[in-house]
């Protein structure tokens, strides 16, 4: 129990959350694992960050060994998002709600705007609905954006040659995206195995601090 003055104190000082500040109104499994905490996930900061220093990329070593010492859904979110950064040129975090996906951080040597708020539908067909659908990583071209035309816009520039979308799965369904691509024009490929494999520790990693039955 604490008072609600001295949480916003605390989210304050440890993560630079201003009471102001509002998060992405989505009612999924992982919004309710970070509830209470008020703020965008994008000024969650991670292990080794003092005051005043922005977003750092991570190495996937780096990403995989703080995920072990981490149980803060949103900061877990934030070193996925920070390890893939490291070996994309592009990569944004995305959450699942309703059919449609949300953009909620983005990182990366090549992302040059602020992505967070772009929305867009889970459509049938292309990598962000079939990777939702299949609970898999899928590997391909964007194909033609349509609803996805406002994302890749914010994204700016030429399309990728081809896009990796691979899924956080909670609970038996995929509760958010981690999108990557190697830049307007250009082709990801050996990067996605080590993309794939961050996302596969976040997954167990939600699912050993949110255990629950088949049944259930």
């Amino acid at each position: 129990l604490a008072p609600e003055a001295r949480v916003w104190a605390l989210m304050r000082r440890f993560y630079g959350i201003e009471k102001h500040l509002r998060g992405l109104d989505v009612a999924d499994d992982l919004e309710t694992a970070a509830t209470a905490r008020g703020g965008q996930v994008g000024i969650a900061a991670v292990p080794g960050e003092g005051p005043g220093v922005g977003p750092r990329l991570l190495s996937q070593r780096e990403a995989l060994d703080l995920m072990d010492q981490i149980s803060d859904p949103v900061v877990l979110s934030a070193l996925l998002l920070r390890g893939a950064g490291g070996r994309a040129g592009r990569a944004v975090f995305l959450k699942c709600q309703a059919g449609r996906a949300v953009a909620w951080l983005g990182a990366g040597k090549l992302l040059e705007t602020d992505v967070r708020g772009v929305d867009l539908p889970l459509e049938h067909g292309v990598p962000f609905g079939t990777a939702t659908e299949l609970r898999a990583p899928v590997l391909g071209p964007p194909g033609a954006p349509k609803g996805a035309r406002a994302f890749f816009e914010a994204l700016g520039g030429a399309l990728p040659m081809n896009v990796l979308v691979v899924p956080v799965v909670l609970r038996g369904r995929a509760v958010a995206l981690l999108y990557a691509d190697a830049g307007p024009g250009a082709t990801l490929r050996d990067e996605a195995a080590d993309l794939i494999a961050l996302t596969a520790a976040l997954n167990r990693r939600f699912e050993a601090l949110s255990p629950v039955s088949a049944a259930n």
